[in-house]
């Protein structure tokens, strides 16, 4: 429901006018409150933050301004396709996690048909040198692109499909500083299109 998938789900949506599941690991957002309302940059929302939780230290500030962030981009999402007349929902699941991204293909299924289009943008980023990389920074990398697209390729019926797009990254053949593994998840999924 965020970055690159959302435009691509807004293009679907004014293509073929299709049901549509933006899934995501940002918990489905409630209304903002009020406070955050007149900041529109990320450092006008931490200073908001800030100012409305005067303990929360400078991580604690962040994460909730890039949470804030991310709320706002999937309800502009999710209105966006509203508007365009598509019926759509957000579900926030952790596509490294099979048994919950089992569960919501089921229910999808179960409540729109067959799944007939699956786009793959999902994607975490923990830049840093290599020999300055964690076992668990690398897990995160790779299992969220690669596991995840094994975890909905297993769930869904390869039969029904009659779109399957996944974003990749020009990392994978160029690479840039600080994402080795994202240039080798990024070249495995180019492998897996083929």
């Amino acid at each position: 429901a965020r970055g690159v998938t959302a435009e691509c789900a807004a293009a679907l949506a004014q293509a073929f006018k299709p049901r549509l599941v933006l899934v995501g690991r940002s918990p489905l957002p409630g209304a903002e409150p009020e406070i955050y309302a007149s900041a529109q940059t990320e450092a006008e929302l931490r200073q908001a933050v800030a100012k409305s939780e005067p303990g929360l230290a400078p991580r604690g500030i962040a994460q909730k301004a890039q949470s804030v962030l991310a709320g706002r981009e999937i309800r502009a999402a999710l209105a966006r396709l509203a508007a365009a007349g598509v019926e759509a929902r957000y579900r926030a699941v952790d596509a490294r996690d099979a048994g919950a991204v089992k569960e919501l293909v089921a229910e999808t299924i179960r409540d729109f048909g067959p799944v007939r289009g699956l786009v793959h943008g999902a994607g975490v980023l923990a830049d840093k040198a290599i020999v300055d990389k964690t076992p668990a920074m690398l897990d995160a990398v790779l299992d969220t692109k690669l596991a995840g697209l094994r975890h909905f390729l297993d769930a869904v019926n390869p039969a029904d499909l009659r779109l399957l797009a996944l974003f990749s990254s020009s990392t994978a053949r160029y690479g840039r500083a600080g994402q080795a593994d994202n240039a080798i998840a990024n070249e495995v999924l180019n492998k897996a299109a083929q």
